[in-house]
């Protein structure tokens, strides 16, 4: 049965219960997250089930839906990603246990204090935020032409004093 993500969690104690959660988040509400973008507005559907796997392993495993609005860094456009973000955590209680965590796993750090979920959630769309955002490929995407350093200043290339100094020496010996 599915119900809605709590606020804080044992993820050890869920994976013991064969605990599911799914529903919808505002993006608005991941305070991390939002300054990547250019607009909160939208939500993240998601799935998240605790499960204990043989060999004693509290598998977290999850998926989040929605779409990101970001800033272009090519042509200075904001530009709609999607994302479907997908992973598989091993909740454990110490490094040790970490290590032994089969490669598919990555760790779940938990401590005595319950885990607030949505960040679990959050971590993972910030993974798939691209370091440097971009237009994907299909789309036309050009620098834009009106961001000339020259022009946005207001000052004249650096390279303008030495052609002008050139053009002074030249003038000057003839």
């Amino acid at each position: 049965m599915s119900r809605p993500l709590p606020e804080l969690a044992d993820p050890i104690r869920l994976c013991a219960g064969g605990s599911k959660f799914s529903g919808t988040l505002a993006l608005a509400d991941f305070d991390r997250l939002r300054p990547s973008l250019v607009s909160d507005e939208g939500e993240v559907s998601f799935t998240v089930e605790f499960e204990r796997e043989a060999g004693g392993i509290n598998a977290v495993r999850g998926t989040a839906d929605t779409t990101l609005k970001l800033l272009c860094q090519r042509c200075a456009r904001p530009f709609d990603l999607p994302v479907h973000a997908k992973w598989q955590l091993g909740a454990v209680s110490s490094l040790a246990e970490a290590d032994r965590l089969p490669e598919e796993y990555e760790p779940l750090l938990v401590g005595e204090e319950p885990t607030r979920l949505r960040d679990v959630l959050e971590d993972e769309l910030l993974l798939a935020v691209p370091q440097v955002p971009r237009h994907p490929e299909s789309e036309a995407c050009q620098p834009d032409p009106s961001g000339d350093d020259e022009q946005e200043t207001g000052r004249d290339s650096p390279f303008a004093v030495l052609d002008e100094l050139r053009t002074r020496d030249k003038d000057a010996g003839e």
